[in-house]
């Protein structure tokens, strides 16, 4: 695995991890992953030999604020909190920057539509799909000269598990589904998101999820089959970044 910093024109910095290319591979897909909440791009460090079986090449952003990356300016939070374009343009513009470098330095091949192959995949797991979106909303954004160089190497948008509120809609809050985001015991943005931490990773038996009437384990979380406790503190520690979640996400 390979760790490495590019810095923008603006002078912001961005993290990554990147598998590098399979071996002997020169048609190769790589996909470029942007986390979503509380767990960075680290998280993604024991998939990278899955995707390299499959002749795919993988790089896991941290996103700003996250570890490695350059923190969201003040400006940039104020534009976040009072909801204006401003903010996910921004995030355009430095997802074109980045992958202009990333095809230079790293002499990415264009796309082959025929034969599946080449090219770069982007991918927002989760709130992560907030920070992809916009490079596909307004070409403009980055200018006529960077979108015909980029044409040709973008392949696919791959949304996986996408919350409500990174599409632009109103988030459900539905008293009868247990959600930790309206957990009376969670006073804090710091408690909210270990209670998020430990919910979102575990696994549940549900008991009916049939259409009409589904019904759901209410369970907060598990003691014993979480994600979460199968790492190691230093696993954890690498993993989990709340400082940066309470700074940006908690406003999405």
């Amino acid at each position: 695995m390979i760790e490495s910093t590019y810095t923008l024109p603006d002078g912001s910095q961005f993290f990554f991890i990147d598998s590098g290319p399979p071996k002997d591979a020169t048609n190769y897909t790589t996909v470029m992953i942007l986390h979503g909440s509380a767990f960075n791009g680290f998280s993604f460090e024991k998939v990278h030999k899955y995707f390299l079986k499959n002749n795919i090449r993988s790089v896991a952003w941290n996103r700003r604020d996250y570890r490695g990356s350059s923190e969201l300016t003040d400006a940039d939070l104020e534009d976040l909190r009072l909801g204006r374009k401003d903010f996910l343009d921004g995030r355009a513009v430095q997802m074109a920057q980045f992958l202009v470098l990333f095809i230079e330095k790293e002499h990415i091949i264009k796309v082959n539509f025929e034969e599946n192959t080449g090219g770069i995949a982007l991918m927002g797991w989760s709130m992560g799909v907030a920070s992809v979106m916009p490079f596909f909303s307004d070409p403009s954004l980055f200018g006529e000269e960077t979108y015909n160089f980029l044409e040709p190497y973008i392949k696919n948008l791959i949304l996986l598990d996408p919350p409500a509120s990174s599409l632009g809609y109103p988030e459900i809050c539905n008293q009868e589904i247990y959600d930790p985001w309206y957990d009376p015991e969670y006073q804090t943005p710091e408690e909210k998101f270990q209670g998020f931490c430990s919910w979102v990773s575990t696994y549940y038996d549900h008991p009916n999820l049939s259409i009409n009437s589904p019904t759901f384990d209410e369970l907060k979380h598990s003691s014993q089959d979480a994600t979460i406790l199968k790492w190691t503190a230093e696993e954890f520690s690498l993993f989990y970044d709340e400082k940066a979640a309470v700074r940006s996400e908690y406003h999405m």
